[in-house]
């Protein structure tokens, strides 16, 4: 979801929403104002990612108890505009198990590979399915 999708959102929150959110009324008007892009963007961009990536793996493993499936599916994404890819890691329930961001043309598999390994301890727990790449992925 795109900054510019999270501010059209808030525009459209009533205002007993955005009371709820705590967002503050404007003294003279009474009006409850909204977050604007510019908010979300800066907001957005002190949020350590891996520090929030941790924090909402550990809730998911609370919810849904340790990790226990043997299958990993990894699958990248090319960002348009940005040069980047987003790599992301599923298992075959569709449990959430990271994800990270790569420069495009670069090879994604290396990159995953030692991430995962150290997150998700090493080869015994990786059975891995990867688009067309398989037989590297399993070189660990």
């Amino acid at each position: 979801m795109a900054i510019t999708d999270l501010a059209a959102h808030a525009e459209t929150l009533s205002p007993a929403q955005l009371r709820a959110l705590k967002f503050g009324a404007d003294p003279q008007t009474r009006e409850i104002g909204y977050p604007k892009k510019t908010v979300f963007r800066m907001v957005l961009h002190q949020i350590d990612d891996e520090l929030l990536e941790q924090v909402l793996l550990g809730w998911q493993s609370q919810v849904l108890g340790p990790w226990q499936d043997q299958i990993v599916i990894v699958d990248g994404k090319k960002v348009r505009h940005a040069g980047v890819e987003i790599v992301n890691a599923a298992d075959s329930q569709g449990r959430f198990l990271g994800s990270m961001v790569t420069a495009r043309k670069s090879n994604e598999i290396p990159a995953f590979q030692s991430r995962f390994k150290s997150a998700h301890g090493g080869r015994e727990r990786l059975h891995a399915l990867i688009h067309a790449k398989l037989p590297s992925v399993l070189d660990l």
